[in-house]
């Protein structure tokens, strides 16, 4: 399925839905009747980026006991295995991750609360997530094919300052916005998470009148 494809899925689903109860729902990508998710995905980056949607599209995610330790499990009983406590460890990669999903979460308002916004793309998935306050807001872009891909992103959001940057959550990557229009580059089988950075203090604010 392509990123544009997967978008309008999405977005039909909220319009007919409505956004409240998709807020309110739970985001499941496996439970005691699914195999877990390294077993339904393979690939390592398929469950980055299934976990990176899971968090930052509209709903209430629902992480299955393990998920966050990397552990497997194929179909019934092999998914419901007893915990594996021994993988509970500071250098276990899959439980950093996981961490950061929710560190991005909790620190984005509008991961949770958030409307939501399709933005307009020919190979990604793109949409955004804002609140009432433009420093929440949140666009993530998202490449589900096997190589880097560039394209022009309307930010469908006036208070989104004309050459401000936007920085992403998950990499050190950015990118800048003018005359509403974001050139965007997305590396193959990646997730960007780009949000707006506004300084405090003295220094000179771009959106001091439009927050």
């Amino acid at each position: 399925m392509s990123g544009e494809q997967a978008g309008r899925l999405v977005d039909r689903v909220i319009a007919d839905t409505g956004l409240e109860p998709i807020l309110k729902a739970w985001i499941i990508l496996d439970n005691h009747d699914l195999p877990r998710l390294s077993h339904q995905l393979p690939n390592e980056w398929q469950q980055k980026m299934a976990q990176a949607l899971q968090f930052t599209l509209p709903g209430s995610p629902c992480v299955y006991y393990g998920v966050e330790l990397g552990m497997t499990g194929g179909h019934d009983p092999q998914q419901r295995g007893p915990m594996c406590w021994d993988l509970v460890t500071d250098d276990n990669p899959q439980l950093k991750w996981t961490k950061k999903l929710i560190d991005m979460r909790n620190n984005h308002r509008a991961l949770r609360i958030g409307d939501f916004r399709l933005l307009d793309s020919e190979k990604l998935l793109a949409f955004m997530r804002r609140t009432d306050h433009v420093e929440e807001t949140v666009v993530v872009v998202c490449n589900p094919t096997a190589k880097a891909v560039t394209e022009i992103i309307p930010i469908r959001d006036s208070k989104i300052m004309n050459w401000d940057w936007m920085y992403d959550e998950l990499s050190d990557n950015k990118t800048q916005v003018f005359c509403g229009l974001s050139e965007v580059t997305v590396p193959a089988h990646s997730v960007c998470v780009f949000c707006p950075r506004i300084t405090e203090g003295i220094e000179y604010n771009a959106y001091k009148r439009v927050q």
